[in-house]
């Protein structure tokens, strides 16, 4: 069984550019003094946080950025460490990885903001396991992103998946070399049923980017970081109307690494939206507003 699967966790800051895939900005930067900004070069994380301000935990930060982004209509906020760092950090040499990518991207953080917005950072949930990594399938382990320990609860704390990984990972992998080994644990399995039509012709890559981008937006829109039963009501329409459709392409075409992709994103989807809709209590990465 998969549990808890409403909670993904969120990262704040993601670095923030139409041209190339994004990475993650340490909370490190802002734990030296950076400062979150919107759009018109203000403040905000205080009207949100009045105690913490950019120091609060990542699902409130996240919330709060994406909050600015909807008042001001724009596409990223700004993280500002050039400001504020005093005199004695050198960011070229506390932050190497981030000031060499962003660099990449002609942004110089030790003169200028960085442009962030935040991005889906990590499964909380997954397949239910005991403290060995077992799940209910006889010869099935699971450990890390894929398993549910209940260690990271409903917010994961930074770096505690390492720890969980190495635990877990040794664990499993003593038990499972204790186990009974079989020749065949799923003797029921059926033979595959080819589709009548398996022409290449039907590999359109337009159809697959379509199925993403539709998938994408109906995610991050209504059971991305602020949820409602509304915006859940309508996810879990659209979506069964997306599992429909790429469901029958991925039956009655030849297989390959990218429809079977799809077809799992869009199961994972499902399960999230069906979880969140289900939770009514905002908790942790889970924020349903009333």
């Amino acid at each position: 069984p998969l549990r808890l699967s409403e909670y993904v966790q969120i990262h704040p800051t993601m670095f923030y550019n139409e041209e190339r895939i994004g990475f993650l900005i340490s909370e490190a930067v802002r734990g030296e003094g950076g400062r979150l900004l919107n759009s018109d070069g203000e403040e905000f994380m205080s009207r949100y946080s009045p105690a913490w301000k950019d120091l609060a935990p990542r699902d409130e930060v996240a919330r709060a950025i994406y909050n600015e982004m909807t008042r001001t209509g724009s596409s990223h906020v700004y993280l500002d460490i050039a400001s504020y760092a005093g005199d004695s950090l050198n960011i070229h040499e506390r932050f190497p990885g981030i000031y060499e990518e962003c660099k990449k991207s002609k942004i110089d953080i030790e003169k200028e903001p960085i442009p962030v917005v935040p991005g889906e950072h990590y499964f909380c949930g997954g397949v239910l396991i005991d403290n060995f990594g077992n799940t209910s399938l006889p010869g099935l382990h699971a450990v890390g992103e894929a398993a549910c320990s209940g260690l990271h609860g409903a917010n994961r704390l930074a770096s505690v998946s390492l720890l969980e990984g190495l635990v877990y990972g040794t664990r499993a992998g003593i038990a499972s070399s204790k186990t009974d080994k079989k020749e065949e644990y799923f003797p029921d399995i059926l033979n595959w049923i080819y589709p009548n039509n398996i022409s290449t012709t039907n590999n359109d890559p337009l159809l697959i980017l379509q199925d993403w981008n539709n998938l994408n937006t109906t995610m991050w829109n209504y059971v991305g970081i602020i949820r409602t039963e509304t915006r859940l009501t309508r996810a879990e329409s659209d979506l069964r109307n997306i599992y429909s459709r790429i469901t029958d392409y991925y039956r009655n075409t030849n297989l390959t690494k990218d429809k079977i992709e799809l077809r799992n994103g869009v199961l994972a989807a499902n399960l999230i939206a069906q979880a969140a809709r289900r939770n009514t209590q905002s908790t942790g990465c889970h924020y349903i507003k009333e």
